[in-house]
């Protein structure tokens, strides 16, 4: 029986490294609280600008972004069901920095 490999267990241009494995060893550029503008040409989303608000990655370990409108209700619901009030997922390649926010903590 034939071995099933995904794209991203495919070795990286790292010798001895997955795509995974280099994916997940990339840090998230953007701080926290950071305002961006969403800069994406296909997205119907193009110019709003955002919050920062919270690291995700996806299957193959890239870096993502959550952006919120409302930081005051975003952390009013931390740890409840704060997913309604952000936006998931962003890559970093269509967001682009206004203004570097205070938390320079990074992941």
């Amino acid at each position: 029986m034939d071995k099933i490999i995904f794209g991203y267990d495919l070795p990286s241009d790292i010798p001895g490294k997955t795509w995974k494995e280099k994916n997940l060893e990339m840090k998230h550029n953007i701080p926290l609280w950071s305002l961006v503008e969403i800069d994406n040409d296909d997205s119907p989303n193009k110019g709003i600008r955002l919050l920062v608000c919270g690291y995700t990655r996806d299957c193959d370990g890239t870096p993502l972004y959550d952006l919120t409108w409302d930081k005051e209700r975003f952390e009013e619901f931390e740890g409840i069901s704060n997913i309604i009030v952000s936006i998931r997922n962003f890559g970093e390649e269509s967001l682009k920095v206004i203004r570097y926010g205070e938390n320079k903590k990074l992941s």
